[in-house]
């Protein structure tokens, strides 16, 4: 694994278990600053070139909330190994995380699902089509 892709979980690793344990329960506005912060570095790590190496390392980490996120940013391009993470996180994962997850593969089924990219610095939304 290169270091980029090292430096980066360290970094979001604790925003990506933050978000998680605040969004459904806890403190909202902590958990949206929380996924912010880590989707800017995920957005980076794309357009430095290291986003999908990024992203497999995070799917292949032990923590659910990790692996979905990994999961997520691999549909558009390896799409079989990622819904098969999402599904079983769907069906085992905490409750944060198997809410996530199944809403992410529903809106991938239905062709609906925005992913985060870096427009002139700032993250911005776009269509799978536009990737």
């Amino acid at each position: 694994m290169n270091s980029n892709v090292l430096n980066t979980i360290e970094k979001i690793r604790p925003l990506i278990l933050l978000h998680a344990k605040e969004s459904l329960w806890g403190d909202v506005e902590k958990a949206n600053r929380s996924y912010q912060a880590y989707t800017l570095e995920i957005c980076k790590a794309f357009s430095d070139g290291y986003g999908i190496g990024l992203s497999e390392a995070l799917a292949a980490d032990y923590e659910p909330a990790l692996q979905a996120i990994g999961a997520f940013y691999l549909l558009p391009y390896k799409t079989k190994y990622a819904t098969s993470i999402l599904k079983r996180i769907s069906k085992s994962g905490s409750i944060e995380v198997s809410i996530n997850s199944s809403a992410i593969l529903k809106e991938w089924h239905k062709k609906a699902l925005c992913f985060p990219t870096l427009i002139r610095g700032q993250v911005a939304y776009i269509a799978m089509n536009e990737l």
